[in-house]
């Protein structure tokens, strides 16, 4: 795909002249040798802040180690914790600043989170002749401050802070398992449990006034930000989500928005930053032996471009997104009507995302479906669509999703205190996945599930359904302890999957 004519990058210049995926192996490709960025007299200020709270912060007496200790269990999710020393910000330039800031319009900045301890705004502005031709605001978390309610907090102030937070770390602010582990999702795996400690900081937006593009100037914004940062914090990893920083996009114009989007990517590879997992948010550290800086802008990974479903397939297999679709109908309609649909191209993609009629029956917990499926296509269960996930994966992605959080007029709620349990059709939907057997826990006494906890490995055979009681209990249905064992509050169907969803 070519991508359109387009202006200047409002995040930069020199690295965003052409809108083109560099070559896999040139990492010189983002550079235009038809022109050469003049050095432009531009100052770099930062906006006043609140004085109060950047004394509160950079007290040098101040204790937030910056060491966490593994759980011992290696459950993620047990709190974790540990002091550490901030440096004093020398702040001599201070005065100067807000004396040049006092000749701009619209500045100083207002702290919209002066209420918030842990979390300081980092504003830098470029000035070229008393005129502001660009600027930055960026966001420092002392993370060890809310690690034990990481979620929560980080859901209060911006948007960005939420999508961070949730998207890439647990309730405690550790890099999820998933992003450092999964054969895809890791990505080029150069990010790993170092994300899981020390402050963060976070760029929310930068803009460079048109014609003054193409001149470095974002990149001294950006190495601003940065050498506050660093006078502020004794070590921090910075992220950004690229695609949040282009603002001139037509967000009706998909192949404009993807085309800025690449080229901001671009921009961020050549200060350092790289890509976490396959997520759109990239990371940077200052730590020079990081395997990071090993890794070539040309390498990092890329997200793959959207596929395009002819309008046909999803016409034909429209009925079963339908909100009054149930499993036994599903069932019915890939017997008859979408059975040509599936015999010659069973692995057809349905969506943008690529999933396949199995991920599409796993994401809906339709158990009898979903054992259909196995039956005539069991090369499905390993296909994985854009996400990186295989159906089983996805499901999981799914439950896991629903055992901790929960979104209600945009906003995320943290619930994993108060999960009650997954729903019968989520985990005999797992179950047919994963190859075994579920049981009805209610219809076991506790003194069996008692045994299943204590009896030796020699002896465990001998209990009745100990295997599907086993399986059952993995899945951690239940939050209601009793005697040694747990006891589900669902009422399950046995393993046959016949409850519809």
């Amino acid at each position: 795909m070519i991508a359109p004519k387009r202006s200047a990058s409002p995040l930069e210049g020199d690295v965003l002249k052409s809108t083109k995926k560099p070559s896999s192996r040139n990492s010189n490709s983002t550079t235009d040798p038809t022109e050469t960025p003049a050095d432009v007299p531009v100052g770099i200020i930062a906006s006043l802040r609140l004085d109060s709270k950047a004394k509160r912060n950079d007290l040098e007496s101040n204790q937030y180690v910056d060491r966490r200790d593994d759980p011992v269990d290696g459950s993620e999710d047990q709190p974790i914790g540990n002091p550490g020393t901030i440096p004093r910000d020398d702040d001599a330039e201070f005065e100067k600043e807000i004396k040049a800031l006092s000749n701009l319009s619209g500045l100083p900045f207002p702290d919209d989170f002066a209420h918030l301890q842990w979390l300081e705004r980092i504003n830098r502005v470029a000035i070229l002749k008393r005129t502001r031709i660009g600027r930055s605001d960026a966001i420092l978390i002392r993370r060890l401050q809310i690690h034990h309610k990481f979620w929560t907090a980080m859901e209060e102030p911006t948007r960005q802070t939420s999508e961070l937070a949730f998207e890439l770390f647990d309730r405690y602010g550790r890099l999820r398992k998933e992003i450092r582990e999964h054969p895809v999702n890791k990505g080029t795996g150069v990010w790993g449990k170092e994300l899981d400690g020390e402050d963060i900081l976070l760029f929310e937006s930068i803009r460079i006034e048109p014609g003054y593009r193409r001149q470095k100037i974002g990149t001294k914004v950006v190495n601003a930000v940065l050498d506050k940062a660093r006078r502020k914090s004794t070590k921090f990893f910075a992220f950004v989500k690229p695609g949040y920083l282009v603002e001139e996009i037509d967000f009706e114009d998909t192949e404009q928005m993807l085309a800025d989007t690449e080229a901001a990517e671009q921009f961020f590879r050549s200060l350092g930053f790289r890509r976490v997992g396959t997520s759109g948010w990239f990371a940077f550290t200052d730590d020079s032996s990081h395997p990071s800086k090993c890794l070539e802008a040309s390498d990092d990974w890329n997200q793959p471009h959207f596929t395009q479903v002819p309008q046909s397939t999803v016409a034909a297999f429209s009925k079963l997104r339908g909100p009054d679709m149930v499993d036994s109908r599903c069932l019915q309609l890939l017997q008859t009507d979408l059975r040509l649909q599936l015999k010659d191209n069973p692995g057809i993609l349905l969506d943008e995302t690529e999933n396949t009629i199995m991920h599409l029956l796993a994401l809906r917990t339709w158990p009898r479906s979903v054992a259909y499926a196995i039956d005539n296509w069991p090369q499905l269960k390993s296909v994985r669509n854009r996400e990186g996930h295989t159906p089983l994966e996805a499901l999981q992605r799914l439950m896991e999703t629903s055992r901790t959080t929960r979104i209600e007029d945009g906003k995320t709620h943290v619930v994993s205190d108060d999960f009650r349990g997954f729903n019968s059709a989520q985990i005999v939907s797992r179950g047919v996945l994963e190859g075994v057997n579920m049981c009805n826990l209610d219809k076991v006494s506790e003194d069996i599930i008692s045994r299943v906890f204590t009896t030796p490995k020699q002896e465990f055979q001998r209990i009745p359904w100990a295997s599907e009681i086993q399986n059952t209990l993995r899945l951690k249905v239940n939050c209601n302890l009793r005697l040694s064992g747990i006891r589900s509050m669902m009422d399950l169907r046995g393993s046959s999957g016949t409850e519809e969803n």
